[in-house]
């Protein structure tokens, strides 16, 4: 087994913008991206973290990239708005009309819809805590009983009261944070909330990786945030805020624009190794496997692998194993090459895995009783990816084809078009796949046209900072 991997010391330190706001934002990566809707989700994320900074203005850009019919035809996302259905709340409290801004009875839909989940996980005392068990009773009798029905001093004192027995950056905190700061800005007690907002920034300092994940996002709340406050308790340097949102509004229509690129498409296999292993900040690569391994494995596994993994392993006989980066995607060396039964019998062969529309194209996706498995699961059984047989893929473009022939209306067939442009190159490039790559993560499933575009797609992405 390789030894456990050394971080580049030299690596530089993120600041606190790149960790919270840009960490899942890479140039690279937008200009790259084959999914539309994947240039979508990155930029959302990017127009709130934004809109919780206080520059709702920016976020508006975005979603106004977002909502242009020019770079996302009638069809592709119906509804894209309410993607991130709370920023109504924050061109709300900005008094913007945002693109596609619902009316008055769907904003207080949401509120209740978001209010309902956040109050459902304030609750985990230990049940030994006497205290906190007390106290939890309390805001429960408070909440299902109607909270407008309670003495406002009451509701904050209990509230307050259990957000200090909460560590910062726990799941339950940032559920009675969020719902505090909501409630005392409902009443008009800004004070208070800024106060609340303060702890919310400590544990942001001390446990988040994005901000997302820890901010409060309800109604009221969003009334603090557009004023700019956790800009300020974050101490955000602005001249580095506006040039990093800028540069990324420009990167998020020129994509929209242009459609996706290959930057490394012209590297040999050894730089782009090298690339990936850069971009990840360890020392990854096993050495070099020779072709007496790599004709082993091919007579073992009773196939003739693909020509760009052949050439991989002629560079680095897959990327070792270890602990130090959650992330980080292992790629199997050459002994460890076996076929397997997939790991979740759910995840099925879709060419068009995560279609852009938003309603169809229904095409049933393509049973996989076997595959190679060049990595993972990882120790969050959450990454792992799979080399898939010709006849697999043979398969999956026959219905793809037949659907888009016989069955899809002219609007469908069009997007259908745009996104085999986007992510094949266009059909006669799809007609040529043999072997691909279903890479599978916690919450999906992507088909990559072939390994080295899988690597391409590693040295593209944004590092967990």
């Amino acid at each position: 087994m390789p030894p456990t991997p050394e971080r580049d010391v030299d690596a530089p330190v993120p600041s606190a913008l790149e960790r919270l706001v840009f960490s899942e934002f890479s140039s690279e990566q937008i200009l790259a991206e084959r999914w539309t809707a994947g240039v979508r989700q990155t930029a959302a994320f990017l127009s709130v973290n934004l809109a919780m900074l206080g520059r709702v203005d920016m976020a508006t850009r975005i979603q106004e990239l977002l909502h242009n019919p020019t770079y996302i035809p009638k069809g592709m996302y119906d509804g894209a708005a309410n993607f991130w259905p709370f920023l109504n709340f924050a061109w709300e409290a900005a008094q913007i009309q945002g693109p596609g801004m619902d009316d008055e009875e769907a904003l207080q839909k949401i509120q209740n819809d978001e209010v309902s989940w956040v109050e459902k996980r304030c609750f985990g005392a230990p049940p030994n805590d006497k205290h906190q068990n007390e106290v939890e009773n309390t805001l429960k009798r408070i909440f299902n009983e109607g909270i407008d029905k309670f003495d406002e001093d009451e509701v904050v004192a209990t509230m307050t009261e259990l957000s200090d027995m909460c560590a910062p950056g726990s799941f339950q905190g940032r559920a009675v944070r969020s719902r505090a700061i909501d409630y005392l800005m409902s009443k008009g007690r800004q004070q208070e909330a800024k106060a609340m907002m303060s702890k919310v920034t400590q544990a942001i300092q001390e446990c988040a990786y994005r901000l997302y994940d820890e901010m409060p996002k309800l109604r009221y709340a969003w009334r603090l945030l557009v004023t700019g406050v956790l800009h300020d308790q974050l101490d955000i340097d602005n001249r580095e805020l506006e040039e990093k949102a800028e540069q990324a509004i420009r990167t998020i229509e020129q994509r929209l624009r242009d459609g996706p690129s290959r930057p490394l498409a012209l590297k040999p296999m050894e730089e782009l190794a090298n690339v990936v292993e850069t971009k990840f900040g360890y020392k990854i690569r096993n050495p070099p496997a020779n072709d007496e391994d790599i004709a082993g494995a091919e007579v073992q596994l009773d196939v003739s692998l693909p020509g760009d993994l052949k050439a991989f392993f002629r560079t680095s006989n897959g990327f070792a194993r270890h602990d130090c980066y959650d992330d980080a995607i292992v790629i199997n060396s050459i002994p460890a090459l076996k076929w397997q039964p997939p790991l979740i019998q759910e995840y099925q062969l879709s060419l068009l895995t995560g279609f852009d529309a938003y309603k169809g194209p229904v095409i049933e996706p393509v049973a996989l009783d076997r595959v190679i498995a060049l990595s993972g699961p990882n120790r969050w059984d959450s990454e792992y990816v799979y080399l898939i047989e010709p006849h697999f893929v043979d398969e999956a473009r026959t219905r793809l084809r037949d659907y888009y022939e016989n069955q899809a209306q002219p609007w469908m067939r069009a997007l259908m078009n745009k996104c085999v442009n986007d992510y094949f190159g266009g059909w006669n490039k799809l007609q040529q796949l043999d072997w691909g790559i279903m890479r599978f993560r916690k919450y999906d499933c992507v088909f990559v046209p072939n390994f080295r575009v899988f690597l391409e797609d590693l040295a593209v992405q944004p590092p967990r900072l």
